[in-house]
């Protein structure tokens, strides 16, 4: 990527899925949760952005989810 970032406001739950391994860098805040399906992998790294303050649930129905600072969640 080109180190990017942003906030991704998450006004209801919302999905990560799919066949590829997804990295953000993105602060997720909002009212909605983090839900994640599929077999690859979602690595949450808010540490440029700052720390993210979503306040839903984080749900992993398939998966795994790679928190590489605390702060991400």
């Amino acid at each position: 990527g080109d180190g990017s970032t942003s906030t991704i406001t998450l006004s209801g739950d919302t999905t990560f899925g799919g066949t590829g391994d997804i990295y953000s860098t993105n602060k997720l805040t909002g009212a909605g949760g983090v839900v994640k399906v599929g077999s690859n992998l979602l690595v949450l790294n808010s540490s440029a952005a700052g720390a993210s303050d979503f306040s839903g649930a984080t749900t992993i129905n398939g998966g795994v989810i790679r928190i590489t600072r605390a702060a991400s969640l």
